[in-house]
């Protein structure tokens, strides 16, 4: 009686895994395609704020440096703008900046 359980349940064991083989017939579809769009409110990323965000939101040590670094990075920043104010744009000057 217990090889004949045994012989069922290895049927249909087997039975189940020849139904679980893939289909040699596979369609193929037509191709799928997303367009990428430039996103112009997209302003970059900030590393060393983003590491500082991450760091109070889990209560951590905040290593000196990289308050430094942000702190360096708003100076810099602020430098870079007030040169592109000082700076003639090429089409007040000519193509080459000679009028």
């Amino acid at each position: 009686m217990q090889s004949f359980i045994r012989a069922f349940l290895f049927l249909g064991l087997l039975a189940a895994l020849v139904a679980a083989a893939p289909s040699p017939k596979i369609q193929k579809r037509g191709v799928f395609k997303v367009e990428r769009v430039v996103n112009p409110n997209f302003k970059g990323h900030n590393g060393p704020k983003q590491l500082l965000k991450s760091l109070r939101k889990y209560r951590m040590n905040i290593p000196p440096a990289l308050m430094d670094s942000i702190r360096n990075q708003g100076s810099r920043q602020a430098h870079q703008q007030r040169r592109h104010q000082h700076q003639p744009s090429p089409s007040q000057d000519g193509p080459h900046g000679q009028c």
